[in-house]
């Protein structure tokens, strides 16, 4: 009796593209199931999710969408090339007609492989994903208008549209893939510039009458840093990314930038302000920026001893960054385009992280200030709730 012989997985996908090319996706299911039923327990999960992605691919084109569906999503996880299980994923679901959904994968798919410069153009596209990857831009273009023009216009009904008319601007030319950037190179905003507000680099005291109350509170607000801020309650400030370099960020022998974090992308931590309830009464009390993923971003921020945080650019020009230096060691200071300042104890500085910023401690001790954002004072009320909802589903809809 002769034993059955499973072909190497290398010939059993060959045959499965030929099968989906010439137009027989059932034979193609069929060789991709029987390639996955040989899979081995190690198996590598990139291999996996290959495998799931044309699997779903080859179902839905053999008419059993829900299934190609159900395929394509389990893909994502571990799949190497995830945006090629985006672009099919937004097909199938625009084809049942849920075009939002549809929307926020085609817009995943795109902005995955242009970051690999891959979808820029016909030349960076392979010709048979030109008609899919061109039906997804349109899309994204129609879904993503129509969601925040939809969050804009409550809005402009309530208030009046002059009261939102900078708002307006900025949104159309957003959605016009030119939005507004600063004239002046050495600002920079990396998402949202907003023209017409104050430019200062560091802002006058005087436009933020909140700011003698929270002086007030440094004393308080200083011990509970103190017993708060123990080395292993610390995480570091920054997130890296896969393939991003800290050196980049930070320079100094042994550079650290740890933080305690009341608030951070919108998120309360209950424990940090249980722990430190001066603290967290002084902050509760003020303007916050609150936007659902995004704001309030608050903590005590802790530089060490020979840390400089090197030149960078912040997210947006709407708010402001603020300073309450708690422990300032000799030689510690921020530079803001061409203006020093050397933090004074409980003394607020309020700033734009826009303009090109860095800061350094030279001292052999930990610099302590907290640290917080506040709405740049030209925006009127109605501004400010228009551009939470518009930042709040810009984030939805990027979150595929």
């Amino acid at each position: 009796m002769t034993e059955s012989v499973q072909p190497p997985l290398e010939a059993l996908m060959v045959h499965a593209g030929q099968a989906m090319r010439s137009g027989r996706p059932r034979d193609a299911v069929r060789l991709i199931e029987e390639a996955e039923a040989g899979l081995g327990a190690g198996a590598d999960a990139a291999l996996r999710a290959v495998l799931r992605r044309n699997l779903g691919i080859a179902l839905a084109a053999a008419g059993e969408r829900e299934a190609g569906i159900a395929r394509l999503r389990e893909a994502l996880a571990a799949d190497p090339e995830p945006e090629l299980a985006h672009l099919n994923l937004a097909r199938l679901l625009l084809a049942q007609g849920e075009r939002l959904e549809a929307a926020r994968q085609g817009f995943r798919a795109l902005t995955r492989a242009q970051a690999k410069g891959r979808w820029r153009d016909a030349g960076s596209t392979p010709p048979g994903l030109r008609p899919l990857v061109l039906a997804a831009m349109d899309l994204v273009d129609a879904e993503r208008r129509q969601l925040l023009d939809a969050l804009l216009r409550p809005f402009e009904e309530a208030h009046g549209r002059p009261a939102l008319a900078r708002i307006r601007a900025w949104l159309e030319a957003y959605l016009g893939h030119a939005p507004p950037a600063p004239s002046d190179p050495a600002r920079k905003a990396r998402f949202l510039f907003l023209p017409g507000l104050a430019e200062d680099r560091i802002h006058p005291r005087s436009r933020f009458p909140w700011i003698e109350a929270l002086e007030a509170r440094t004393d308080a607000i200083r011990a509970e840093a103190l017993a708060a801020c123990v080395e292993d309650a610390r995480e570091s400030f920054l997130h890296f990314g896969e393939g991003e370099d800290p050196g980049d960020y930070l320079g100094g022998a042994e550079p650290r930038w740890e933080a305690r974090f009341f608030y951070r992308d919108g998120r309360r931590f209950g424990s940090v302000h249980a722990a430190c309830p001066a603290t967290s009464a002084a902050i509760e009390a003020l303007p916050l920026v609150r936007i659902a993923d995004h704001a309030p971003e608050i903590c005590f921020s802790l530089l060490g001893p020979d840390t400089h945080i090197k030149p960078h650019h912040g997210v947006t020009n709407t708010r402001l960054v603020v300073h309450l230096p708690l422990v300032v060691p000799r030689d510690c200071a921020l530079h803001v385009a061409g203006l020093t300042h050397a933090w004074r104890e409980g003394e607020v500085l309020v700033f734009d992280d826009t303009w090109l910023h860095e800061a350094w401690n030279r001292s052999d001790r930990v610099r302590i200030i907290l640290l917080m954002d506040t709405w740049h004072p030209d925006l009127e009320p109605p501004e400010r709730e228009a551009l939470a909802a518009l930042v709040e589903g810009i984030g939805r809809f990027n979150r595929a």
